[in-house]
């Protein structure tokens, strides 16, 4: 950008707010710092440098056909093209999650079990889904969930509440279920609600029109221990589990940007 831009000077305001946009992908960096660049020079000389906030629903809808659909969509076959983008919605997942993500899309309808586990490995050969050790679970190329999921986000935020609610629904009936990953499920849980949450506080007219039922993240994250409490009332277990817990919590980046640093300190510290 220094090398090239005809407004040089503009990185030291701009390279702040497009790394958080591009996570410094670098096709992903050349596309946002040409098109700001192509934005200030049809400025007026005496104008202040672009206003990101203003332009940046654009770069996103930028990267989502430069970097996404023309460039690491080229090769995919299309039908897996959907599916992918349903799941850039979740940071995790397995083929009971997967399944369900696609029943209530519609995307594949009438699939067995045995069709489901080859849709997996088709998506697992595009080499963008990969398994998780840390996670034992299945995870979207970080890059491409991170843009393809903000893209959802500002330009079908209907499908954006719907998805991240079921999914934070599947959470809560795990930790029902088998408390012994209550720490992973609970976290998993937070962050979509807090994700449907961000509609509710972004843009309540949609979140109405959707009929989006908004869930404090704080007083959720306080029902669930106090319903493991019940469900575990062994103290040393408890505080065990509990620790965990406030890790996984401190060290979740995208939850601490969702909540802000305020909100997200309470949590931990509950």
């Amino acid at each position: 950008f220094q090398r090239n831009s005809r407004n040089p000077q503009a990185i030291e305001t701009l390279m702040g707010p497009v790394r958080r946009v591009t996570q410094g992908h670098p096709l992903a960096d050349a596309i946002v710092l040409r098109h700001l660049d192509d934005l200030i020079a049809h400025q007026a000389p005496t104008a202040p440098l672009v206003d990101f906030g203003k332009v940046e629903g654009e770069l996103w809808e930028k990267l989502a056909d430069e970097l996404v659909a023309n460039y690491v969509f080229r090769n995919v076959q299309s039908t897996l093209i959907p599916i992918c983008h349903t799941i850039s919605l979740v940071r995790q997942f397995d083929l009971v999650l997967l399944r369900k993500l696609l029943e209530d899309t519609n995307q594949v309808p009438g699939m067995t079990v045995q069709e489901y586990g080859g849709l997996l490995n088709q998506l697992f050969a595009t080499g963008f889904v990969f398994w998780s050790k840390q996670h034992k679970a299945y995870i979207l190329d970080d890059t491409l969930r991170h843009i393809l999921s903000e893209y959802i986000y500002r330009h079908n935020s209907q499908t954006y509440a719907r998805i991240n609610t079921l999914v934070a629904e599947h959470y809560r009936e795990s930790i029902s279920r088998e408390g012994e990953n209550l720490g992973a499920y609970i976290v998993e849980e937070l962050y979509h609600r807090s994700c449907v949450q961000r509609i509710c506080l972004d843009n309540m007219l949609a979140a109405k029109q959707y009929h989006v039922q908004c869930i404090d993240p704080e007083n959720l994250l306080c029902d669930r221990l106090q319903a493991y409490r019940e469900m575990v009332p062994d103290e040393e277990i408890q505080a065990a589990t509990f620790d965990r817990l406030r890790h996984e919590l401190a060290e979740d980046q995208e939850l601490y940007e969702l909540l802000g640093i305020e909100r997200h300190q309470r949590l931990v510290g509950r």
